[in-house]
């Protein structure tokens, strides 16, 4: 056999644990592109525009805050 087969690894495990658990970390997250659409007129504007989004396809509209604005 080899003897360079047999030598101490370079990175000590916890280290190279924790790059295997930040590339799980990473590779859970799905990005995709997106538009932020705020201060609207009107809380009928808003609506007219989420009833939109729903209605053309479900997966359109990811989030949504239906918190009254403040005054």
């Amino acid at each position: 056999m080899y003897p360079c087969v047999f030598q101490t690894p370079v990175l000590p495990p916890t280290i190279t644990d924790q790059i295997r658990l930040w590339e799980l970390e990473r590779d859970r997250l799905q990005f995709t592109e997106g538009v932020l659409y705020n201060q609207f007129l009107s809380q009928a504007d808003f609506e007219v525009l989420r009833d939109r989004a729903q209605s053309i396809l479900s997966q359109m509209l990811t989030v949504q805050h239906t918190q009254s604005p403040r005054s």
